[in-house]
């Protein structure tokens, strides 16, 4: 802070409050229970003739004052005086006692803060000659007016209301004080209004931030205007009532100052007063360096009238400007033409008004229900119900409005609110819908900002250009142009600005989906397929890669049968009709037929509606079996639990389906058959160099939308040609591999062990240490990669081709070896 002023106003006297008793140690200042520092000693460092323990006191409305018997001395001049230094000596002693350091000063006039420490010392003087004539009985009115609102002698106390019988008494009893007449009109400029001390006697001191500013006058009788102002009252530059210690506030802002007063003396905290409903930026830059962290607006409520709601909606851009932190407390209607604070505090106690201020919503909340109302009006005009243009008026308008709102947070918190209104959500607003409109009117407002800041650019690099300049033209544009060209992301950035929050951490985590837990155990780890991320299962050709999936969807398909969730098989190599038919094969686990069509052959002619090739010896029981099979198989599919398709999208083409499906159903995982077969489709295609280039970036999409939906994707993949034994199964050796180790959550390597392995010695007998987990009639599997667990982990299956059934490793059995 370049200014010495103000650092002795935000910074020295709140430091030097918390430690008087090392900054004035010969004055013996012990602390009370409401935060007052008292001393038994007088200003000049004498004992008093009757012995009391606050003959000094520094109090929190004046924390860099001490007061004697209505004699003040501010911290830095009583220093001045005690050590017979000059200004700056002060300042240095004192900021050595709070370990702060001395700013610079180039800015400082110690003639004018002089001027300006003996104007507060006057008002100090005169104000608590004010509270001193209150409690006489010439002001016997003005009490009696008081007492009318509500306000106790305790009240007028606190408040620091105070009397003005003449402005002669009051320059007396200043002269009295060793103030001269000039340094008294200079403070006060009495003389400038005649009316003060005479139809305007009821005194409020203008205090902000612990000192005063000027004073209010106030008539208690019928005269107009009902308060006047001294002389060049300051009322721009802070709140009124607003304290000087540092602290975080919440401060609640009201509009008049003996509202605020009053609400204080009634021990309500950081009360203020705007001094009308009118709020200035520098007021509220004020207060934050004070330790304002919320804002509360709490003005009067005047039924019908619109003014008052303008009012409160300047208010709240003001203070938008520099806090995002911005409340609404609406005053209860109590009737009559209005409601301030004041009549609150005397109709309901002072536990209504805390009760009002405890019950503030936030800004945005307040503009919404603001639009409702209106809408609400119109419904009921309209015999209850609304056109379909004023409902999408009325989105549009709630949207504009929350478009107004800078802080991301606010920005979700505020849509999660519109979601929850059961009115909206009844005229056929859905989260989708809501953020369709939102990413319009934003997608709107950020082209036409980027359009004004573009033309601006090139109008500025234009003039450089036609003066001559060249060079700095195309340079400034160049530059310039680059920060215009985000301004489109910026609704997409503002996510970054939000806070780290623990407990959101916390609810996202509960709420993530589970991952998809299989009934395979690879070794010691229970195969699970891990939600928001892809796993791999990978084989070389014939080896079961697709029989894999198969088993494993049915086996989460059936294993969630509870959860309502439908779980998608997407073929790009087989047809769809092929797929359902191994399927239902694999779920019957009924043998039908040995011969050369296969067990494949009988179900699907079975499908067609023929049970011509089930054999003979299958058509008692098997064939009844099969049937109770079919039936479930046909209730999975008919459910939308499982569903089957065949598809040549590309890939772009297929996460956008996944993001449409998941918008619209609860879906447990997705299976892709398989990740060779995938591509970017023509256009995008022709921008790779390579198949491995084209193929990571389909994988890191993919891996994006698993991550934004929190589904289990679960993909095929296949091995190249090098993989000739099952000692060679690694994620290097994936198809055209694209950087799919890197991306993947999970990738399970896989090997029919009916198939012949081309091995060399070495290779045949470590083989043959692998013993039973190679025998014929298996399927070998490894785990190549685990972000969540165990790696290198392996087992074998037992695995029936003719079903296309892989069976969990409990009920595997295993036969003789191929290499004993």
């Amino acid at each position: 802070m370049s200014s010495l002023a103000d650092w002795i106003k935000y910074e020295l006297n709140p430091a030097i409050y918390e430690q008087i008793e090392a900054a004035f140690p010969e004055l013996r200042f012990t602390r009370t229970a409401r935060g007052e520092w008292n001393s038994p000693k007088k200003l000049d460092g004498s004992e008093p003739r009757e012995p009391r323990r606050d003959k000094t006191v520094i109090t929190p409305k004046r924390p860099g004052i001490l007061e004697q018997g209505g004699d003040y001395l501010s911290f830095v001049d009583y220093v001045i005086k005690r050590d017979g230094s000059d200004l700056i000596g002060a300042l240095r002693t004192l900021a050595q006692v709070t370990g702060l350091s001395l700013p610079n000063r180039e800015d400082f006039n110690p003639e004018e803060y002089k001027k300006r420490a003996r104007s507060l010392s006057i008002m100090e003087t005169a104000n608590s000659y004010y509270c001193y004539l209150i409690r006489q009985p010439e002001a016997s009115a003005v009490i009696d007016y008081l007492s009318g609102r509500g306000y106790s002698p305790e009240d007028i106390d606190r408040m620091e209301l105070g009397y003005l019988p003449s402005q002669d008494r009051l320059i007396a009893h200043l002269v009295k004080n060793g103030f001269s007449r000039e340094d008294i009109e200079t403070a006060l400029s009495l003389s400038k209004d005649t009316r003060i001390g005479s139809s305007h006697r009821l005194t409020i001191p203008y205090r902000s931030g612990g000192s005063i500013t000027g004073f209010k006058y106030r008539t208690t009788g019928s005269e107009i205007p009902k308060y006047i102002n001294s002389s060049g009252l300051d009322r721009s530059s802070g709140f009124f009532n607003l304290s000087p210690l540092k602290g975080d506030k919440d401060l609640v802002i009201v509009e008049g100052e003996l509202d605020a007063l009053h609400a204080t003396a009634k021990g309500l905290e950081n009360i203020v007063a705007s001094g009308g409903s009118n709020i200035t930026e520098a007021a509220i830059a004020d207060a934050i360096k004070r330790g304002a962290r919320r804002f509360t607006i709490c003005f009067d409520k005047e039924p019908g009238k619109e003014k008052s709601k303008k009012q409160t909606r300047t208010a709240i851009e003001l203070i938008l400007k520099q806090s995002s932190q911005v409340f609404i407390a609406e005053l209860p209607d109590l009737g009559g033409d209005k409601t301030d604070p004041d009549r609150v505090i005397k109709e309901l106690g002072p536990e209504g008004l805390r009760e009002v201020i405890s019950g503030a919503i936030p800004y945005y909340t307040y503009e919404t229900d603001h639009i409702l109302t209106n809408y609400g009006e119109l419904q009921e005009q309209q015999s209850g119900t609304l056109t379909h243009k004023q409902t999408e008026d009325l989105i549009r308008e709630l949207v504009a409005a929350g478009s107004r709102i800078k802080d991301p947070l606010h920005k979700a918190l505020n849509e999660a609110d519109i979601l929850g209104i059961d009115a909206l959500t009844s005229l056929g607003l859905t989260k989708d819908r809501l953020q369709e409109v939102i990413r319009e009117q934003e997608e709107e407002r950020l082209q036409q900002q980027q359009k004004g800041e573009a033309e601006k650019i090139l109008r500025d690099g234009g003039r450089l250009i036609t003066e001559g300049k060249i060079a700095e033209g195309l340079e400034q544009i160049r530059d310039r142009l680059r920060d215009v060209s985000t301004i489109a992301k910026g609704a997409e950035f503002s996510k970054y600005l939000i806070p780290n929050n623990l407990e959101e951490v916390g609810r996202a985590l509960r709420d993530k989906p589970p991952g998809l837990q299989t009934r395979y155990r690879i070794g010691e780890v229970d195969l699970t397929y891990p939600a928001g991320a892809l796993s791999f299962i990978a084989a070389g050709t014939g080896h079961g890669k697709t029989t894999f999936l198969i088993n494993s969807i049915l086996q989460v398909v059936e294993d969630n049968r509870d959860r309502n969730k439908t779980f998608h098989f997407f073929t790009f190599e087989e047809s769809a009709e092929a797929i359902t038919r191994n399927m239902l094969n694999t779920f019957a686990g009924v043998k039908l037929n040995n011969g050369p069509g296969g067990n494949r052959g009988a179900v699907e002619a079975l499908i067609a509606g023929s049970d011509r090739f089930v054999g003979r010896e299958y058509h008692s029981s098997s064939l009844s079996h099969y049937r109770v099979k079919e039936q479930q198989f046909k209730d999975l599919l008919s459910s939308g639990r499982l569903a089957i398709h065949y598809t040549d999208y590309s890939s772009d083409e297929l996460i956008g389906l996944i993001s449409y499906l998941h918008s619209r159903q609860e879906i447990g995982g997705i299976f892709i058959d398989y990740m060779q077969l995938l591509h970017k489709g023509r256009k995008g295609r022709n921008k790779y160099n390579s198949r491995q280039e084209e193929l990571k970036d389909i994988c890191l999409e993919l891996k994006d939308i698993a991550v934004k939906t929190g589904l289990p994707i679960v993909l095929g993949a296949q091995f190249n040609r090098e993989v000739v034994n099952p000692l060679l199964l690694h994620t290097s050796k994936i198809g055209e591999a694209g950087d799919i180790e890197r991306i993947a959550g999970l990738i399970i390597g896989l090997w029919d062990t009916n198939k012949t392995p081309i091995v060399d010695k070495k290779d045949e007998d470590r083989i043959k240490e692998k013993g039973s987990l190679l025998y014929p009639g298996q399927i070998y599997a490894k785990i190549l990669k685990n972000r969540t667990g165990k790696s290198e982990e392996e087992d074998s299956f037992k695995y029936d081709s003719n079903l296309g059934k892989i069976y969990p490793q409990e009920e595997a059995i295993r036969p003789g070896g191929a290499f004993d």
